[in-house]
């Protein structure tokens, strides 16, 4: 999450800021990471689990995030993540 917004989203750029939101209750944690980036469409990204991903060293990001939170969002602009992970 943060280390994408600051490599891809704003492009290693000291000028541009990541904003990191949390809520931390007993019920659930909820984490928003906004970059300023032009965003981008989760949907394309290559799955990790193709074969000619399997090697690589990067790119598992979304599909961990997705298999260990309870919701996983982004914003239209896909510039801001939003992560919620409820105590049951």
């Amino acid at each position: 999450g943060i280390n994408n917004a600051i490599k891809h989203g704003n492009g290693y750029d000291p000028n541009k800021v990541v904003e990191v939101l949390f809520d931390i209750t007993p019920q659930r944690v909820s984490i928003c990471i906004t970059d300023q980036g032009k965003g981008f469409d989760p949907s394309i990204v290559p799955d990790p689990r193709a074969d000619e991903n399997l090697e690589k060293p990067c790119g598992r990001g979304i599909m961990l995030m997705r298999a260990y939170m309870d919701d996983v969002q982004y914003n239209p602009r896909g510039n801001q993540l939003r992560m919620v992970k409820n105590n049951p």
